[in-house]
């Protein structure tokens, strides 16, 4: 195994800055060779007031990789505050399963998580941490990437008064059966961000969420979420809810070249479905649409409860759960 550390096998403390630094991953050619490789971008952990350096780290490649990159740290807690990394994923074949933390795999405290410019390629891609509780704040990173049965996550699991950076994630084209989510799961007092998300497109299925679960009194963030052309999506503003939670004021984009597409919570007089792409189309308002509302064929023997709308025999927008769609819920161009 190969590991390698920016500044420290240790921790960072007190007040310390760490330095730009470039890392790269090991690599191997050949059919079936394997490297293992963990990338820190500073040290093992930050801790107090130290503060993580903008490093670049890019990542290695091989049939058989098994990679972990973490743009600071494993862990990072109290004051401490990520740097503004740059990281390239690794990858090679079709076993190449890289992860990629932009900042630690968890965030304690009253960490910052700094503001990343990632590109996963074959990666699974947390853009600041897995795990982010007390009183952390996520960084505002930019994500590219996706990768079949593989998911990028703008912020992990937020608990206690934690919150989600304002991330902009691009899913790769023609990516298939990828999550993609802005925040993780919501719990506690914690706060989504408002994440922008630009679906992939011609990709066979993508799960897009612009927050996962929330629980207790959580919130979820205000998420622009822009379907993929010639894909079929699942999408929600925000996962299950419990508690006191509530969810975000959440707008769905669609543009001509759509194809099959679900929208799975749709909340009437908060959310919004965006179709000015279509006012080169005649589309300028709900006169202009084809809805049809109850239970729903969308063809190939599937029905929905709900609304759906129609832009010929096979592309729709169906809105799950909602009958009546108002001119209120839409803007036009």
């Amino acid at each position: 195994m190969a590991i390698y550390y920016g500044d420290t096998s240790g921790v960072l403390s007190g007040f310390q800055h760490a330095s730009a630094q470039v890392l790269v991953g090991d690599h191997v050619n050949g059919t079936w060779q394997s490297v293992t490789n963990r990338l820190y971008g500073d040290a093992y952990s930050i801790t107090s007031f130290a503060h993580g350096g903008d490093d670049t780290l890019v990542g290695g490649y091989a049939d058989l990789l098994d990679e972990i990159i973490y743009g600071d740290a494993y862990v990072m807690d109290r004051f401490s505050v990520g740097g503004n990394d740059m990281i390239l994923g690794g990858g090679s074949g079709s076993h190449a399963r890289p992860t990629i933390y932009g900042d630690a795999y968890e965030m304690h405290g009253f960490s910052r998580g700094g503001n990343d410019q990632i590109i996963g390629n074959s990666a699974t891609v947390y853009g600041d941490s897995a795990k982010l509780d007390g009183f952390t704040i996520g960084g505002n990173d930019e994500i590219e990437g996706g990768v079949r049965y593989g998911s990028i996550v703008g912020d992990g699991a937020l608990s206690g008064f934690a919150k989600g950076g304002d991330d902009r994630i691009t899913v790769t084209s023609g990516v298939s059966e990828v999550y993609i989510s802005g925040d993780g799961a919501l719990s506690g007092f914690a706060r989504g961000g408002n994440d922008l998300i630009i679906g992939g497109n011609n990709s066979g299925y993508q799960i897009i969420s612009g927050d996962g679960s929330l629980s207790g009194f959580a919130r979820g963030g205000d998420d622009i979420i822009i379907a993929g052309s010639n894909s079929y999506n699942l999408i929600s503003g925000d996962g299950s809810k419990s508690g006191q939670a509530v969810g975000g004021s959440d707008t769905f984009v669609f543009n001509p070249g759509i194809t099959q597409n679900r929208i799975l919570d749709f909340e009437q007089g908060k959310d919004h479905i965006d179709l000015t792409g279509f006012a080169s189309q005649g589309v300028h308002g709900l006169g202009d649409l084809t809805i049809h509302t109850g239970s729903v064929a969308l063809g190939n023997g599937q029905t929905i409860q709900g609304s759906s709308i129609h832009f010929g025999t096979y592309n729709y927008i169906a809105v799950l759960g909602v009958e009546h769609l108002t001119s209120c819920d839409f803007i036009f161009a």
